[in-house]
């Protein structure tokens, strides 16, 4: 939820472990911390800011503000020092000491029969391991994210996607960040995922693994809104595959689902 009330076409990534991410939002569209910072800051759905020098001003004008950034930077408020500023903030979230770390570090019983019965299910017959990990041929307790991008089906029937992509070369091939920003967050674009950045056909509905760490308290899984908003992966994953099979019968160009 944005600016006045306003809802985005996606659910925001947690910004939990992000110091670690090859790549920013779900369809990977920043690079840096630092320019996945100053998006969200002129999105008329989030911030709704009408540039960053307007966010400056604003700082610039509180005091205290003014104070600590001639504290740390020897300077007064500027954009470049503010995304510095958000971007360092957020390497500090960090959180990699919960029982289950304890049990990969060789305490089998920092977490229950039920948690260790999951962790052998997520690395077998869930098939978990396959996106959520660094390789699916050795078990990973680090992030549990492959760094990668998927199309899971997940509304695609929903989608004219290839209309979609149409529409979207244009914008892609204007460059503006600021533009694809706002079409993956404002518009029916944003189902296009991957695509956006890589203007690659294989990468239409393709968005990041995430990070599985704190799903409980970082909210909806899924990169899309969808209804129910659906947390977690096994129900949401079943459902995209029963979506993609009908399209991979039909043809379609999208269907291709991981």
């Amino acid at each position: 939820m944005g600016i006045k009330g306003r809802i985005g076409q996606r659910n925001a990534p947690t910004v939990l472990n992000v110091l670690y991410n090859k790549t920013q939002f779900w369809d990977g569209r920043a690079t840096t911390l630092e320019e996945q910072a100053g998006l969200p800051i002129v999105n008329p759905i989030e911030m709704g800011q009408p540039s960053l020098g307007a966010a400056v001003a604003q700082i610039a004008a509180i005091p205290e503000y003014r104070q600590a950034f001639q504290h740390v930077f020897g300077r007064t408020p500027n954009g470049p020092d503010l995304l510095r500023t958000i971007a360092s903030y957020e390497r500090t979230l960090v959180s990699f000491d919960s029982p289950f770390d304890h049990f990969i570090a060789g305490d089998k019983n920092a977490i229950e029969a039920s948690a260790r019965r999951g962790w052998e299910l997520f690395n077998t017959r869930g098939r978990c391991n396959l996106c959520h990990a660094l390789s699916d041929q050795k078990r990973d307790a680090t992030y549990f994210t492959d760094n990668d991008f998927h199309n899971i089906g997940i509304g695609i029937i929903r989608h004219n996607v290839v209309a979609l992509a149409r529409q979207a070369e244009q914008l892609i091939k204007s460059g503006d960040t600021s533009a694809i920003d706002r079409a993956a967050i404002q518009s029916e674009m944003s189902a296009l995922g991957r695509f956006l950045v890589t203007k690659k056909e294989p990468d239409i509905a393709s968005f990041k693994t995430p990070d599985l760490r704190n799903v409980l308290m970082t909210g909806a899984l899924l990169p899309r809104r969808l209804p129910g908003d659906a947390v977690g992966c096994d129900g949401p994953l079943q459902q995209g595959r029963r979506l993609a099979e009908p399209l991979s019968r039909s043809g379609h160009p999208a269907a291709r689902s991981d």
